[in-house]
């Protein structure tokens, strides 16, 4: 079975779980006049800076909306269900993320690959909620960056580099003052030697 394929069960199976907590949220809502709100996802927000390999943490909003009254407040909801689905190609990931506050769930995630990630977020109605009903979703794309090195591994490899370059001044410096001067032969010892060769024999 390819991950697309399990991606499709997993959100199949996501649609059926919802359908049964909406069928028992209406019944429970039908008891309260009819006050049930559509479920949303309406934000999606990363954390940390979207880089392959790297952990990115990231939240969701999840709201509910009345569809009879479209200009009243939308109410957060605190008791979702909330996956997150990540595909690129072939690639695949799931995450589930947990409530944080004020209809806030928090997830967190490693791409092994950088390019265009599919991001979906869906969100379901939990069981027995009579304010929420159905699926909310939100469907965007994160372009996520090749690793490279950070500020401070730059900044350890400049200063590697420049104790290396003084090390090698400090090296040449020693040795040029340590290097032997060259022998000089004692004035005048050249001429004397001329002068001795060009002395011609006596005559006897």
């Amino acid at each position: 079975m390819t991950t697309r394929t399990r991606t499709s069960l997993v959100i199949a199976l996501a649609l059926v779980v919802s359908a049964v907590f909406g069928a028992v949220s209406s019944v429970a809502a039908a008891d309260k006049s009819g006050k049930s709100r559509e479920i949303m996802v309406t934000s999606l927000e990363n954390q940390d800076p979207l880089v392959a390999g790297k952990t990115i943490r990231f939240t969701a909003q999840v709201q509910s909306d009345d569809p009879k009254n479209p200009t009243k407040t939308v109410k957060d909801v605190n008791d979702a269900i909330v996956y997150a689905f990540f595909t690129k190609g072939k690639e695949s990931r799931q995450v589930s993320l947990v409530f944080s506050k004020k209809g806030l769930y928090e997830g967190e995630i490693k791409l092994p690959k950088p390019g265009t990630w599919k991001v979906n977020v869906m969100a379901l109605a939990a069981a027995g909620d009579a304010n929420s009903r159905g699926v909310g979703t939100m469907e965007t794309t994160w372009e996520v960056k090749k690793a490279g090195l950070s500020p401070w591994m730059i900044g350890l490899i400049g200063v590697g580099v420049l104790i290396l370059v003084l090390l090698i001044a400090y090296a040449v410096i020693r040795i040029r003052k340590n290097k032997p001067s060259g022998s000089r032969k004692p004035k005048g010892s050249a001429t004397a030697a001329g002068k001795q060769k060009r002395k011609k024999p006596r005559k006897r």
